[in-house]
């Protein structure tokens, strides 16, 4: 404790003097002393199994202070230290932040202005290109900004899409009517049908649609189990879900009634197992690729930024390797936060196209059971406003997939 103790006086010295440059050369030679400050990091660093919360309570503002600029400056020059997305700086500069340090402000402009890890200050990678503290606040009202603005063009896009569309959609929205075809319903309203034109029976398209869906829901609380590979679940609210499960890959127009889809976070342009080039508009968006490295790197599924795709809202996750109960319960985190993601104020998804099962080498039944898991949790709380989930499997495991959620789900 005492070689830590006058380890941190002497960081706090060099700190008030600028002696940066030196301690890089003396830690070369000083192995004592750079074992001693990696061990520091490791007692303030919520990602290590050595982190002490006591430890970091104790330290004073100044030698919190000191050990940002410090780790900042030694990140790229000591292997041990050089940690990328769980660096202990973020965790230094959120307790400076706890504590109200009165000069907060110019610890992080400092960062900003000396980091060569694009993790540092906040450990994450969302506008790291910036420069300094203004310039990261100009740069996320420029990217406020800029989402309203392409949320704006699509919507005006969808509107003049609607003036040419209309009359098509409102007579599609008839014909799926007559078919029953429930699921159509919505991409259609959203492509512009009339649902207040009266049918020939009298009554509006509007509520020929609620006729239909409530006839649905009644059906199924009859027979839980309507064709082989769908099933239907009712949660606690009666909340209705279909959970399909298909080998086919539908058609674009198909894909049209989804407003959520997630895949594995690969952005491989379509080469291999990427889902990217289906689903974003801009294949080579760097934002969409930093978005992907931070769900790996954080092992945590992310919501793509509103532009990636003017169809539907995307849900990047970890990649999962490996059917055993790691990879198990890996699966359920996976899945309950694709559907608190899916579930998000502005998403708010109805109905969601599950790809990650689309290539499968050999069949993953701890994942599944995973999935399920979660899913079963749902059902005994809330399945907010989703009611279809759609899983797209390999054709040699489509059957044994679906046996498996019969498995889960009717007993």
């Amino acid at each position: 404790m005492e070689l830590l103790e006058s380890t941190i006086y002497l960081l706090v010295a060099i700190d008030k003097n600028g002696f940066y440059s030196e301690l890089v050369e003396k830690i070369k030679t000083d192995k004592k002393l750079g074992n001693s400050i990696v061990s520091i990091s490791d007692k303030v660093n919520r990602n290590s199994s050595n982190f002490n919360k006591e430890y970091l309570d104790s330290l004073r503002d100044e030698e919190i202070v000191a050990l940002i600029r410090v780790l900042t400056k030694l990140d790229g020059e000591l292997s041990k230290l050089t940690l990328g997305s769980v660096s202990s700086v973020p965790y230094l500069i959120e307790t400076l932040q706890e504590r109200n340090y009165n000069e907060y402000e110019s610890v992080v402009d400092w960062v900003f202005k000396n980091k060569t890890n694009d993790y540092l200050p906040f450990g994450s990678l969302y506008l790291s290109h910036s420069k300094s503290l203004k310039d990261y606040r100009l740069n996320i009202e420029e990217d406020r900004l800029k989402k309203e603005q392409i949320k704006l063009e699509a919507e005006i896009r969808r509107i003049e899409k609607q003036k040419d569309y209309y009359p098509k959609a409102t007579q599609d929205l008839r014909n799926a009517i007559r078919r029953k075809d429930w699921m159509a319903f919505d991409a259609l309203v959203r492509k512009g049908a009339e649902i207040y034109t009266l049918d020939d029976d009298g009554k509006t398209l509007a509520e020929k649609m609620s006729d239909v869906k409530r006839a649905e829901i009644k059906k199924n609380s009859i027979s839980k189990l309507r064709i082989e590979n769908n099933l239907y679940l009712t949660d606690s609210t009666n909340q209705a879900l279909t959970i399909t499960v298909s080998d086919i890959t539908p058609s674009d127009d198909d894909l049209d009634i989804f407003d959520c889809v997630s895949m594995t976070a690969r952005y491989d342009n379509g080469f291999g197992f990427s889902q990217l080039y289906r689903f974003v508009d801009d294949k080579e968006s760097q934002e969409i690729k930093d978005c992907c490295d931070l769900a790996i790197v954080e092992d945590k599924s992310k919501l793509l930024p509103i532009m990636s795709s003017g169809r539907w809202w995307i849900v990047v996750t970890p990649i999962v390797k490996g059917d055993g109960y790691k990879q198990r319960e890996s699966c359920k985190s996976i899945m309950k936060d694709i559907f608190e993601l899916s579930q998000q104020s502005q998403v708010s998804a109805t109905k969601l196209f599950v790809s990650q099962f689309r290539h499968m080498f050999d069949y993953r039944e701890e994942q599944l059971s995973g999935v399920f898991e979660a899913l079963q949790e749902l059902r005994d709380s809330s399945f907010g406003s989703l009611n279809s989930i759609y899983f797209e499997v390999d054709t040699r495991f489509r059957d044994r997939f679906a046996q498996q959620v019969r498995s889960c789900f009717i007993k």
